[in-house]
C-alpha cells in the first residue's frame, strides 16, 4: 500500500518509497488545487498562526518577522482595498516592488480577490514596464517610492496605483498611501473561488531570445510545486527555513523556491539589499538557515572566496538549490566540498516549472556530474520528457521538449496564441529551447540554447560545454561563447573572457587558453578566437544575453 505525505489535503507519494516507485504511484488528482491559492498558501496554515512565514532584512541589518496570521489580515485588509477599487476575478494587477514585505503581502490579496498577480522586476527601465502594464491590460499597480516614476499616469485610462512609502508627504494625488488604506481596512475577507483553469499570474519571459511574453500560469499549473517541495526542494522530516534569493518578479522567487514553502507551513527568509559574500553568509550562519535558493552566478561569487566560507558557522545547511543557468560541474563539486552539504542544480522554465531535479529526499537518487557540467536529474513524477533534432524525431542529444499536461505550469502567452502553439510539436509536447542529453540512466544534462548551437564545420557544439571547459582555466573569472560567421567552416568558436584580479590581458594568454581547452576538453570545440573583456552582459535573471554578442556579426 502506497504511503502518503498529507500537505494542506493533498497526498504525495512519500519519497522513502523511492523515484522509480513514487514516478509510477504519484496520483496527481490527489493534488487539490480546489481553493484559491493565497488560501492554500496562508489560511491552510492558522491553526499555526503564530507561526513565522516570512522573515524580511535589509541591507542595514533591519529584520522583521511576520507570522502566517499576520500575513493572512494583511492579505485581508489589502483584499479589501482592491475590492473597493473594482478589481475583479481575472482583472489584472502589476506589482513593481523590491523583495519586501509588502510585496508578498500584494501578491497574497490579489490573489484573494480573484485577480491575476503581474509581476514587474524593479530592474525594469520605463519603457519595460509601461509595455507589461499596456499588454497585460492591468487596472491597477502596487510600487515604492523608489519606483513609480517608471509608470506614467498620463498613458493610463482608468488606472489606480497604490504606493509603499515612508513619507507622507510625497505622495501625489492621484496616488493611494499603502499602509494608511490598510490600516483602514476590515481584517476579513470572503475569499474568491477560483478552479484549475483560472490564470493566477502572468510572468514575462527575460527576453533573451526576442520580445517578452506574458506567460499565463493558471491555478491548476502549480500542482507540480507539491512533489517538488517533497522530494527536492525541503527537508521533510523537520521544520526548515528557506532563504529565498530569487527575485519574486520571477517564478523562481515567487513559486519555486518562495511560495512552495508556505504550502508546507515552512518558513520563508528574503533579504533586500546588494548581493554580499560577507551579509549571505551571515544570514545563513544568525537565522540557522536550511535551505539557500538562488543563482548559478551568486553561488560561483560566494566560492570564489574560500576563505570567508570558513569563517562562518554553517553546519545547519542541510542543501543549497541552484537554478536558471548553467553552471559548470567543477563548480558545483567545490560548493559541496566546502559548504559541506549537497548542492543540487535543477532544470526549470517559466512555461514549465521545475520539471526536472536531483532529488535528495529519495533513497535510491544519486547526484551525478558529467565532463563538464552537472546533471539536473530526472523528471518529476509522470512528467514525460525526451530530446529531439531539428525535426523533431528523437534525439541522443538535441532540444528538450515536455509532454503537455493538465499540471504543467502555463497554460499560454497572455493575447499570443500563434506563438504558444509555435512551441508545440504535432505530438503534443512543448519545445523548451535548451539544448540537452541523457545518460544511460535516465540523467539529463543541459548545455545550452538550441538557438546558441554553434554549427562549425560538420560538428554542432552547444556553448555552455565550451564556456565550462574554459571556466577551469585558472587565469578565467567568467566567459561567453558564441558562434561567429566563418567562410569556411560556416562559424568559428569565439570566447569572450573575463579574468581574474591578478591576469592581464595578452595573445600569449588567448593561446595558453585556447591549448588549455584543446588538451582539457576537445581540439575541435574550442575558442578560435578570444576577446578580453572588462563584463558579459546578463540578464535581470543572470543569464548570458548571447544574442548581443551576436549582434557584432
Amino acid at each position: 500500500m502506497t504511503q502518503y505525505l498529507k500537505i494542506g489535503v493533498s497526498l504525495v507519494p512519500d519519497p522513502s518509497l523511492g523515484y522509480e516507485r513514487c514516478y509510477n504511484e504519484i496520483e496527481w488528482e490527489k493534488i487539490d488545487v480546489s481553493e484559491n491559492y493565497a488560501f492554500e498558501c496562508i489560511e491552510r496554515n492558522l491553526e499555526k498562526k503564530d507561526k513565522t512565514a516570512l522573515i524580511w532584512i535589509d541591507e542595514q541589518g533591519y529584520y522583521k518577522r511576520y507570522t502566517f496570521g499576520d500575513l493572512s489580515i494583511l492579505s485581508n485588509k489589502l483584499a479589501n482595498v482592491l475590492d473597493s477599487l473594482g478589481i475583479k476575478k481575472g482583472d489584472r494587477v502589476c506589482t513593481l516592488l523590491p523583495k519586501i514585505p509588502e510585496m508578498y503581502i500584494s501578491m497574497l490579496a490579489i490573489w484573494k480577490v480573484g485577480a491575476i498577480c503581474v509581476p514587474l522586476f524593479t530592474a525594469f527601465g520605463k519603457n519595460e514596464v509601461m509595455y507589461r502594464i499596456k499588454d497585460s491590460g492591468a487596472k491597477l499597480a502596487i510600487t515604492d517610492q523608489i519606483n513609480k516614476f517608471k509608470i506614467d499616469m498620463n498613458e493610463l485610462k482608468n488606472f489606480h496605483l497604490i504606493v509603499v512609502n515612508k513619507h507622507e508627504e510625497e505622495y501625489h494625488k492621484d496616488e493611494i498611501d499603502f499602509w494608511k488604506v490598510i490600516e483602514s481596512s476590515s481584517p476579513h475577507y470572503d475569499i474568491v473561488e477560483t478552479n484549475e483553469n483560472d490564470p493566477i499570474t502572468i510572468c514575462y519571459t527575460s527576453g533573451t531570445t526576442g520580445p517578452s511574453k506574458g506567460t499565463v500560469i493558471h491555478r491548476g499549473g502549480v500542482r507540480w510545486l507539491y512533489p517538488w517541495i517533497v522530494y527536492s526542494l525541503l527537508p521533510v522530516n523537520k521544520d526548515s527555513i528557506t532563504f529565498n534569493a530569487g527575485d519574486p518578479a520571477w517564478t523562481f522567487g515567487m513559486f519555486t523556491a518562495g511560495t512552495a514553502n508556505w504550502l508546507m507551513g515552512r518558513t520563508m527568509l528574503v533579504y533586500n539589499g546588494k548581493f554580499d559574500v560577507k551579509i549571505w553568509l551571515k544570514i545563513i550562519q544568525d537565522y540557522q538557515v536550511d535551505v539557500l535558493a538562488c543563482s548559478p552566478t551568486a553561488l560561483r561569487m560566494i566560492i570564489a572566496q574560500p576563505n570567508l566560507i570558513e569563517k562562518y558557522n554553517l553546519s545547519n545547511l542541510d542543501r543549497i538549490v541552484v537554478a536558471g543557468e548553467i553552471i559548470a560541474a567543477e563548480s558545483l563539486i567545490l560548493a559541496q566540498k566546502l559548504f559541506k552539504c549537497p548542492v543540487l542544480d535543477c532544470y526549470g522554465l517559466t512555461e514549465a516549472g521545475m520539471i526536472i531535479n536531483n532529488y535528495i529526499n529519495f533513497p535510491d537518487f544519486k547526484i551525478k556530474f558529467g565532463e563538464t557540467v552537472a546533471s539536473v536529474g530526472k523528471p518529476l513524477p509522470r512528467f514525460e520528457v525526451k530530446i529531439i533534432d531539428e525535426e523533431g524525431k528523437p534525439s541522443n542529444k538535441g532540444e528538450l521538449a515536455i509532454k503537455l499536461s493538465p499540471w504543467h505550469f502555463a497554460c499560454n502567452y497572455w493575447m499570443n496564441s500563434e506563438e504558444w502553439k509555435k512551441r508545440i510539436t504535432e505530438d503534443g509536447y512543448f519545445r523548451t529551447g535548451d539544448l540537452a542529453y541523457c545518460d544511460e540512466e535516465g540523467y539529463f544534462y543541459i548545455i545550452g540554447r538550441v538557438d546558441d548551437l554553434i554549427k562549425t564545420s560538420a560538428y554542432r557544439i552547444g556553448p555552455a560545454e565550451v564556456e565550462s571547459a574554459i571556466l577551469k582555466h585558472p587565469a578565467v573569472q567568467l566567459a561567453a561563447v558564441i558562434g561567429k560567421p566563418d567562410p569556411i567552416r560556416g562559424q568559428i568558436i569565439k570566447a569572450y573572457i573575463v579574468l581574474k584580479q591578478g591576469y592581464e590581458a595578452s595573445q600569449q594568454l588567448a593561446n595558453e587558453i585556447q591549448n588549455f581547452v584543446k588538451n582539457n576538453y576537445s581540439t575541435v570545440a574550442y575558442p578560435r578566437e578570444i576577446e578580453f573583456v572588462d563584463n558579459i552582459p546578463v540578464t535581470e535573471t543572470g543569464k548570458i544575453m548571447r544574442r548581443l554578442l551576436r549582434t557584432k556579426y
